[in-house]
């Protein structure tokens, strides 16, 4: 066997190490990805979970000041969503809208309680 021909056969064996370990690395990446991405979904997940109970905790809340507002105000205090009772059940409906509002802000605190617990429990097992 020529010196030449030694060359080539170790330049050859050497090649196909390089291309096993590029391999290698490639599905290490692949899997670095993967795992990245479920921590991600975890993550979110995890937040829609927390805004779903503030949410539910809000409409229930929300629920129970409306039927005490109907149940202690007489024929002034219509249905309003989230407990909210709308001056335009007495005046024809001028401040609709703004009892729409406000019934909309009253559901955004527990949403927003929910979403900041969630992303504590988020930041303390990561």
């Amino acid at each position: 066997m020529s010196l030449i021909a030694r060359g080539r056969g170790l330049r050859r064996m050497a090649t196909e190490g390089f291309g096993k370990s590029a391999e290698l690395e490639a599905r290490e990446n692949q899997t670095f990805q993967q795992i990245e991405a479920a921590k991600d979904a975890q993550k979110m997940q995890t937040l829609g979970a927390g805004a779903g109970i503030g949410a539910m905790y809000g409409l229930k809340a929300g629920a129970a000041t409306t039927a005490g507002a109907a149940a202690g105000g007489g024929a002034g205090a219509a249905f309003a969503p989230f407990g909210v009772a709308s001056a335009g059940a007495t005046t024809g409906g001028a401040a609709a809208g703004g009892s729409a509002l406000a019934g909309a802000a009253a559901l955004a605190t527990p949403i927003a309680i929910g979403l900041g617990v969630a992303f504590l429990i988020n930041e303390l097992f990561d």
